[in-house]
């Protein structure tokens, strides 16, 4: 059975709250569980819907991995062309073997 919340432990996960933090770090701070901070702030009004953030989260999250492939994708490019060139190129052809070379 867990320990009752104290007032005090109630007025910190209010002020907590209200400065923005999120669920999973008020639990840590006041060392309750996240599902008890989220119970309480229910009660209180509005708690942790941030639906709204998720779109905008997701983009933030991408951005440095799509970032990366691009570089990646450029890099690839020019090796490729740099390739193709060496290709397509004549090349010079020595045939140096054997006892009858001529």
């Amino acid at each position: 059975m867990s320990r009752p919340l104290t007032e005090t432990g109630r007025r910190a996960v209010r002020r907590h709250h209200a400065a923005g933090m999120g669920r999973s770090d008020i639990a840590r701070k006041i060392g309750r569980s996240p599902s008890t901070v989220s119970e309480l702030v229910a009660g209180a009004g509005p708690g942790f819907d941030r639906a709204a953030e998720v779109p905008t989260a997701t983009a933030v999250r991408k951005a440095g991995p799509d970032a990366r492939h691009t570089e990646v994708a450029h890099r690839l490019h020019d090796v490729a062309e740099r390739e193709i060139g060496r290709m397509t190129q004549p090349q010079l052809y020595f045939d140096r073997g054997g006892s009858m070379h001529t």
